[in-house]
């Protein structure tokens, strides 16, 4: 049966009815043959048309001919998949999307009109009465009802090969149910959910979701938020414990924290369930307290250092702001992650690796009270200011043009790691610490106080090394593992990669001496920069001048011939077949990964290596507003780490910079190193 055009559709209008004569005398405008057999003609071809997509008996059919006939089910066609000639008798017509039907020797395919989801929806799945719906701004919601057992459609609206039978849920269908929702899907997750547990008493802080509204589509409005406990495992319905508490005042513990009385709260998990008006719980798995994970990628293909990280739907971090140092109003923003889990706390470290106390994370010469005064100004204190650490378990990988980096609180699965915190049992350790200070050395020990004073430079790596370890067991310098990791966090953190536009730039400018005195950065907060040189220090997570005011030589990465070699735990349970780190490379990890022959070059692109994720590969056609604005230097031998930039590097300085350039045995104005502890 041949196609034919569609031709334009003739009615039947007034002056195909005009009579030649009427009561004898003759009509102006009659009606002629010719246009009456215009108008059959007219009406066959149309006729013609649409019985060319009605079923008929002993019809000779083509392939991908799409048929329809009354006796199927609303929004339901069948398209031929087989060709042949048609029965005698009408088929019974399936109203399964995808089953086969046959006639006579034609095979169909049932499938739907409408084959595409609404704009606000990129995908829909169903298990088992629980349907998944994949809003277009990257986050999802799930709710019961009544379906097929088990449905997928992918985001053209066509049933997923996935789906193993044929009850597949129609787009239809979705549309209906999404439509006729009315805001009663359930809301996103609760954020920047904090747990402390201190002695009987649980405190607890969250921000509740935003209604999600999208082109103007009330997907869900939340109503409350129900906090419930559970001995053992986290609670999986509002049922599923004891209710802690319901709130429904928005956001009511975002900044000061509702606080439960619990004895022995150890082994009690704590799990919001934020509800949507008219609408049911999320169960998401971010609502439990204690909990985190949050991701982005890096585009690599988009020099823009502003634009090419990315946010991922479905993680923690997707619906934060960025944060960012308002250089004018002289404060931070912090966008949504101000009391996260994962920030670190500042604290008094022992000598012993027991912490004393914590301090006011605002003014370090205080204690966590904000009114009792701390000992970070007293050299005679057995121990230091440390910034204290959760294990932070990341996963990095390479897909296309895309580097992607995860960040979760436990082993999310066995791809990630967290070499900060792992053992040499192959378990992990509770903290890592890191310094507040650049490294001081007092009385052939290195400290991490608030001197006054500049930091020591002009030191070897030994040397470095020795002072640290003087402090006793489990103390070190920094370590390249724990280094990566805050750089990697600060592309999460910051959502760009020009640090100093973020937080702040170099604390002063010299070419023969460091400017700036430890400390002056005590009261301003875990995070404090300026646009030019300054006499405060700048900030980042609570560690002052990590950029631009003295290179800073850790343990645990060596370059032999540009090859990089590293080191990332204390034992050899990350591989390598060395006990501690040495000024050679011997025993550590061959990466695979060189670094460039380069002086004072931007850093275009970085390995994405998991041991050693920062390193630069490329840079070529960077610059300091381009890509990791960052430089990178090199030099053949064996050389040692040297991170951060100093104050004579202007803007070549920063959180990627990458020096690789001088034996651990050269000692400089403008080198130095600083303190960590692990007590593992």
């Amino acid at each position: 049966m041949p196609n034919i055009s569609i031709p334009e559709f003739m009615p039947a209008t007034d002056d195909l009815f005009v009579y030649s004569q009427q009561s004898g005398v003759a009509q102006p405008g009659a009606t002629t043959m010719a246009q009456i057999q215009a108008f059959m003609r007219n009406n066959s071809d149309v006729l013609q048309c649409l019985m060319q997509r009605l079923w008929q008996p002993q019809a000779q059919y083509e392939a991908n001919r799409v048929i329809w006939s009354p006796n199927m089910a609303p929004n339901i066609i069948a398209k031929v998949k087989t060709a042949g000639i048609t029965s005698g008798v009408e088929p019974a017509w399936s109203d399964e999307i995808g089953e086969e039907v046959n006639d006579g020797t034609v095979v169909y395919i049932v499938c739907e009109i409408i084959q595409t989801l609404p704009t606000f929806v990129s995908g829909v799945s169903e298990t088992l009465g629980k349907v998944t719906v994949e809003k277009s701004d990257g986050s999802s919601a799930a709710f019961n009802v009544l379906t097929p057992t088990i449905a997928k459609l992918n985001d053209d609206g066509v049933p997923s090969p996935e789906s193993n039978d044929n009850s597949v849920a129609n787009t239809a269908w979705v549309r209906q149910v999404v439509s006729q929702s009315n805001g009663t899907l359930p809301p996103n997750p609760v954020m920047a959910r904090k747990i402390e547990k201190v002695d009987s008493t649980v405190k607890l802080w969250w921000s509740d979701p935003n209604d999600t509204i999208i082109e103007g589509n009330v997907l869900s409005t939340w109503e409350q938020t129900v906090i419930v406990k559970k001995q053992g495992s986290y609670p999986q319905t509002p049922t599923d414990g004891t209710v802690v508490v319901t709130v429904t005042e928005r956001n009511k513990y975002a900044d000061e924290p509702y606080s439960d009385t619990q004895a022995s709260p150890a082994n009690w998990y704590y799990r919001a369930f934020p509800k949507a008006k008219n609408g049911p719980y999320s169960d998401n798995e971010l609502n439990r307290f204690g909990f985190w994970h949050y991701a982005i990628y890096v585009d690599t293909t988009d020099p823009d250092e502003e634009t090419c990280v990315h946010k991922i739907g479905g993680f923690d971090n997707y619906f934060f702001d960025r944060p960012y140092m308002d250089f004018d109003a002289d404060s931070f923003y912090w966008g949504g992650w101000k009391n996260v889990q994962m920030l670190p706390k500042p604290c008094m470290l022992k000598a012993d690796g027991s912490v004393d106390y914590y301090l006011d994370p605002d003014d370090y010469t205080k204690k966590a009270d904000g009114v009792t005064a701390s000992d970070v100004t007293d050299l005679e204190y057995n121990g230091n200011a440390m910034m204290e650490w959760c294990p932070v378990f990341t996963k990095v990988e390479k897909v296309g043009t895309r580097l992607y980096m995860y960040f979760c609180s436990e082993k999310y699965d066995d791809d990630y790691e967290c070499y900060s915190c792992k053992k040499s049992d192959g378990e992990y350790g509770d903290h890592f610490y890191m310094p507040i200070y650049e490294g001081y050395v007092s009385s052939g020990k290195m400290r991490s106080m608030s001197t006054g004073t500049k930091p020591t430079a002009s030191t070897t790596a030994e040397n470095e090394a020795t002072y640290a370890t003087a402090n006793g067991t489990g103390w070190n310098t920094t370590v390249w593992a724990d280094e990566q990791l805050l750089q990697m966090l600060g592309i999460l953190f910051f959502e760009r990669l020009n640090m100093q536009v973020a937080c702040g730039y170099n604390p002063g400018s010299s070419s023969s001496a460091l400017t700036n005195n430890i400390g002056t950065a005590n009261a301003k907060g875990m995070f404090y920069g300026h646009q030019s040189t300054n006499t405060i220090n700048t900030k980042y997570f609570g560690m002052e001048n990590w950029w631009g005011h003295r290179w800073r030589r850790p343990n645990g990465l060596m370059c032999i011939n540009r090859r990089v070699w590293v080191k990332l735990t204390n034992s050899t349970v990350d591989g390598s077949t060395v006990t501690g780190y040495n000024r050679t490379g011997n025993g550590y990890i061959d990466t695979g990964v060189d670094v460039p022959s380069t002086s004072e070059s931007y850093i275009k692109e970085i390995s994405g290596n998991e041991k050693c994720v920062t390193a630069p590969v490329t840079v070529s056609g960077a610059s300091s507003t381009t890509y990791y604005c960052d430089a990178a230097w090199s030099a053949t031998g064996t050389t040692q780490l040297l991170l951060g930039g100093s104050v004579s590097r202007g803007a070549l300085a920063g959180l990627f910079a990458f020096g690789a350039y001088t034996a651990p045995s050269y000692s400089d104005w403008a080198f130095g190193a600083s303190l960590s502890y692990k007590s593992f």
